[in-house]
């Protein structure tokens, strides 16, 4: 199979690493990834996982969460 078919399309999308989006947002760049990774902790001595807000548009590339514009 050919790999381009399996890649995200992300041109016109404008991608974003966390560092960028944190950067140009002000926000702490753990914040956007426990949005967007949801979070395990523990509450009252119970292991809870908080879900991610939203899933990204794009998928993980090469194993690092990007995000785009609309994200």
């Amino acid at each position: 199979m050919d790999q381009r078919s399996q890649s995200p399309v992300v041109i016109g999308k404008g991608v974003y690493s966390v560092a960028e989006a944190a950067r140009l947002a002000d926000i702490p760049a753990a914040r956007i990834s426990r949005w967007l990774r949801g979070r395990q902790r523990v509450y009252r001595g119970e292991n809870v996982f908080d879900p991610p807000l939203w899933v990204p548009e794009l998928p993980d590339i090469d194993g690092v969460l990007h995000l785009t514009f609309r994200d």
